[in-house]
């Protein structure tokens, strides 16, 4: 299944939108993105999880490993548009918890 990230930035925010499979063989690439960007200056994220069709742990720990990243910067990580199965591997794992969730991009923006 291929994997890809969609970056776009909208003030002072950075929307990452992942597709395909979220799973341990593509993590690598989902923390690089994320270091390029903090790299760059970035503090306020919104990972878009609707194009997302399947997520195992190691990309549960990847959302979990770029949210610290980020607050230990001063910033935050929000989630959107969890489909029914992402959110049930978040709430199984009892991670979901961690995250500002919202129903759309925009209400994340608005925070």
């Amino acid at each position: 299944m291929e994997f890809d990230i969609a970056v776009k930035r909208v003030d002072d925010a950075v929307i990452l939108r992942p597709s395909g499979w979220f799973i341990y063989d593509v993590v690598p690439t989902f923390r690089a993105k994320v270091e390029d960007l903090l790299k760059d200056g970035a503090r306020k994220m919104v990972v878009d999880l609707q194009g997302v069709s399947f997520m195992d742990s190691a990309g549960v720990g990847a959302l979990v490993s770029a949210l610290t990243s980020l607050r230990k910067r001063g910033g935050e990580l929000a989630l959107a548009n969890l489909s029914p199965e992402v959110q049930r591997v978040l709430e199984i794992t009892r991670l979901l918890k961690l995250f500002d969730v919202y129903e759309d991009v925009e209400k994340a923006l608005t925070v």
